[in-house]
This record gives structure tokens, sequence and C-alpha cells, in this order.
């Protein structure tokens, strides 16, 4: 649900649904309150419980269902794929009438009876914004000199522009430990790697015993050869000695990155 906007709802339910516009736009005001349900399979198992006419959403799945008289009526069905490669692999296995959504480049197809229909993508538009949050457990935070983690994944004959990142530590039963010149950069991973942020202090932010915060813009200046950018990841590089500390391993990184996708010619 939370990969399809309400604006892209109201089309779906009018344009492919024949849903009268005034009834659409009530639907989607009732979804400010729709029932959730931690999995799809405990969503059919309450039919009972859930009143004729409420809508319910099945988080596992980001499945959306109306309520009948006597059994559930499937209105969205976006299906995740990890790139659009894969989603495109999947027809298949994706029932005709769901939507399916590619992380990677943010397009969302309608499944037809044959095929897919482009019905949105972001990465058109060289100007659109796409997001990705990426969750770095303890044990990971604590090799990210040797294994930097991906913030943002490659996509072939793409370049991937980053505008920003925020980064929420969510701090574990012990503190992580930083050495002097520890700090956070994100590069892109060719040639050594590009800088695609400035250094990001790590003393006062990692290392402290309650939940912190920090935003960091992307480079000001990035030059270089197409090679070193295009169908290219960017990662969270550690520029210093690996952290240690929270012996627990309960310690959580969350990244969130801001970026574009250009089409360049190599």
């Amino acid at each position: 649900m939370s990969s399809i906007s309400k604006d892209l709802l109201r089309t779906i339910f009018i344009k492919y649904g024949g849903v009268p516009p005034k009834e659409a736009i009530l639907a989607l005001d009732e979804m400010d309150e729709i029932r959730q349900f931690a999995t799809e399979v405990a969503l059919l198992a309450d039919l009972a419980n859930v009143r004729v006419g409420n809508l319910a959403y099945a988080i596992d799945t980001g499945e959306v269902y109306l309520r009948g008289t006597s059994a559930f009526i499937l209105l969205v069905s976006p299906q995740l794929f990890a790139t659009e490669v894969a989603l495109l692999a999947a027809l298949a296995t994706v029932r005709v009438g769901s939507f399916a959504y590619a992380v990677d480049t943010g397009a969302v197809f309608l499944r037809g009876a044959a095929a897919f229909s482009l019905v949105a993508s972001p990465t058109a538009d060289a100007s659109a914004f796409l997001q990705k949050k990426t969750i770095i457990e303890a044990a990971d935070i604590k090799l990210m000199a040797s294994a930097p983690p991906t913030i943002v994944p490659a996509v072939a004959g793409k370049m991937n522009v980053l505008h920003g990142l925020a980064l929420q530590l969510v701090a574990g039963s012990e503190v992580l430990t930083v050495n002097t010149g520890d700090d956070l950069i994100a590069n892109y991973v060719a040639a050594g790697g590009l800088a695609a942020t400035a250094a990001m202090e790590t003393t006062g932010f990692l290392d402290q015993a309650t939940n912190t915060f920090l935003v960091a813009k992307g480079i000001a200046v990035l030059a270089g050869t197409v090679a070193e950018v295009v169908n290219t990841p960017i990662v969270l590089d550690n520029n210093g000695v690996e952290f240690a500390g929270n012996a627990t391993d309960d310690a959580q990184l969350i990244v969130w990155a801001r970026y574009s996708l250009l089409t360049v010619t190599p």
C-alpha cells in the first residue's frame, strides 16, 4: 500500500474498476481508517469480523479488499518485485487485474489477460525522485569498512544521482564504538568509488546510547567517467577502521536514500 499513492489508486478505481469519481474519492477517504491485517492469511481468515462495505489491507502482500456480503472482492494487488527485469520475467505468476511494482525503477504495471500495461513510471522523467529504505543490522554495521552495504541498487543502462540521505541510529543495548577518522560516506562502486556524498562524522551520531538522526546532501560536484557511474550501485562505506561495540548486536542503522535515475550514453 505504501508503494501506491492515493492519486494512483483513484485513477485505478475510476479507469480500470469503473468506480464513479465521487465514490472513488469516498472509498479512498475510508482508506485513511482502513482495517489492517499483518498477513493476507489472517485477513482472509477473518472475513466474518469485517463489516460489509469495509476495506481491508494485508500488510504482507499490500492487497486491498472490499468486504462483500459473503466474501472479499480484490481491489488492488500490488505485487512487489526487486527489479523490473524480475517483474517482467514473472508475468505468468501474477493474477489478471493485479498491480506489480518494480522496486528498482518504481514502475507500476497492471496485469492484463496476456501482458502487463504500464500504469506509472516515475523514472520516465529524469526529474522524478525515488526513495530506497535500507536497514543495516549491527553485525553488518561492524563490517561497513570491508563490506559496505548497497543503499541504491544498480540499474542497467542508468546512472544513479543521489540527492541526499537520512540516517537513523536505532540504539542497541550497548553503544557502538567508533575511532577517530571513522566517517560514513556514500560511494559509487567502481574504480575505487566516486564519492556521492561528503564524509559524515560518526562521533556523536553512531556511538550514542539513544536514537539519533543525521541528514546529508548529495555531493555538491560530481565528475568522472560515465563508466564509473552507469550500471553502478551506491554503497554506504566506513572509510576508517571497522566499528565495534554493541556486543548484543541489536543496534540498527536505517538509511533512506533519495535519488533519480538518468539514462546516459556509455
